[in-house]
């Protein structure tokens, strides 16, 4: 769960502060989680869990990471921003 973006974020704002993620999928999930604030996760994690549908919290989280994240460069396919380095350990 911890190696897609948006459940990492998620799981941040729950208070998690250790997540197991894929080899693949690492650079790119301490990417985005320096990119977030906790305060930030927090408030959308409550919202989430606010929201009357599974559909509407997903909205809620997609929005609220949107804010601090552009969702083109959480494509696994995509390069990091900065450092050029693949997305990917693979590469």
């Amino acid at each position: 769960m911890a190696s897609d973006p948006l459940s990492a974020f998620l799981l941040v704002g729950l208070g998690y502060e250790t997540l197991s993620v894929s080899p693949p999928a690492l650079p790119l999930i301490r990417w985005m989680i320096r990119q977030i604030t906790r305060e930030h996760a927090q408030a959308a994690a409550d919202a989430a869990l606010a929201a009357r549908t599974a559909e509407l919290a997903l909205d809620v989280l997609r929005y609220a990471l949107a804010e601090a994240v552009d969702f083109k460069l959480l494509d696994n396919g995509s390069r990091l921003p900065g450092d050029g380095r693949a997305a990917s350990l693979s590469h």
